[in-house]
């Protein structure tokens, strides 16, 4: 039922093209719209660049996440110390070294707010100089073939595979962006 909807829907659409379009049909009776499909899902898992990016994001995060398990690693021997100082110290003396463990508790937990904020702009940077090679790969290929329209793979019912331009899309993306420098925060 929802496709002969759709079919119905897109039947009127193309007849509504059809009467608008009327003029310049009659003016260029032999101009048809070349169509093409792209996978965007496919580019975005299978580029070079996109997988460069991920292993050097890959790379940092393990370094990263070595860093804050030795810093709490640290803070839990604090809090171990302090708690076998608990009965030795005065109820003031422990408040206050509660206090300053409390201090370097929330210090990493802001570390590691700053290094996630940075890492998201990071990946953020990287891949938007991914999209935007993308867009110039996919406008050249469609000026060169002649392709008037470029659906997304994810927004069309049926296909077939002389549509799909996705595999000389990818293959001219890696060509152009191998690779794509990954701006790694330095200090947090």
């Amino acid at each position: 039922m929802v496709l002969r909807r759709l079919f119905l829907c897109l039947l009127a659409g193309g007849l509504i093209w059809t009467a608008t379009a009327g003029s310049a049909a009659a003016q260029d009776a032999s101009r048809t719209i070349r169509m093409a499909v792209l996978d965007i899902d496919a580019i975005r898992r299978d580029a070079l660049a996109i997988k460069d990016i991920r292993n050097q994001l890959d790379a940092y995060s393990t370094t990263f996440r070595a860093d804050i398990k030795k810093e709490e690693d640290a803070l839990r021997a604090a809090d171990q110390e302090l708690a076998r100082k608990r009965t030795l110290l005065a109820p003031e003396q422990f408040a206050e070294e509660r206090r300053k463990l409390e201090e370097q508790i929330v210090s990493v937990q802001r570390l590691v707010q700053a290094r996630k904020q940075a890492l998201d702009k990071a990946r953020a940077e990287a891949l938007q100089e991914v999209q935007k090679s993308l867009e110039v790969v996919v406008a050249k290929l469609a000026k060169e073939n002649d392709i008037d329209l470029i659906l997304r793979a994810d927004q069309v019912v049926f296909r077939v595979p002389p549509l799909d331009i996705t595999k000389n899309v990818l293959e001219a993306l890696d060509k152009a962006l191998p690779k794509v420098a990954v701006k790694i925060p330095k200090d947090g």
